[in-house]
């Protein structure tokens, strides 16, 4: 931490360094409330399907692990949703017992989740504040993805 020195600085300018290193802080901190764009999306869920790929599986709960096909499936996913879709946050990267890929993402009131797995997508459509705790799920293929990411934004 930089601090003012009067033995070394004079005036405002020993303040300069510390003020801006707040400043860089404060936009930083700002940066992180702003939505993301497109490629920050796909960019960090990729960074998280990485990890879970490169993974050393020591669960002794019984999850199976993704395959290879399965995380590929997902990085399409992502790569269409960031592409085409108007939703501008980046989704929580998961993994499912049965060995899916799990992209939640969040809004304030709902939650949409996307199981890949090799062969297929589902789609869950969380009310989170509901009272009933209401749920919606289906085929991602038998519905329109832009209808999903209306439905959360709105």
């Amino acid at each position: 931490m930089l601090v003012y020195d009067p033995a070394t600085t004079s005036g405002v300018d020993g303040y300069l360094p510390e003020i801006n290193k707040r400043a860089v802080e404060l936009r930083k901190s700002l940066e992180r409330l702003l939505p993301d764009d497109a490629r920050d999306i796909e960019r960090r869920a990729n960074v998280q399907l990485e990890k879970i790929a490169s993974a050393i599986w020591l669960d002794e709960a019984g999850w199976l692990r993704p395959s290879t096909k399965t995380i590929k499936q997902a990085k399409l996913l992502l790569s269409e949703i960031s592409t085409n879709l108007d939703f501008a946050h980046s989704p929580n990267v998961v993994t499912s017992p049965e060995g899916e890929i799990v992209l939640e993402f969040w809004a304030p009131s709902k939650k949409l989740s996307l199981y890949v797995s090799e062969d297929s997508i589902d789609f869950l459509k969380i009310w989170r504040n509901h009272p009933e705790g209401k749920m919606l799920e289906g085929k991602f293929a038998d519905i329109n993805p832009k209808e999903l990411f209306e439905w959360l934004s709105k």
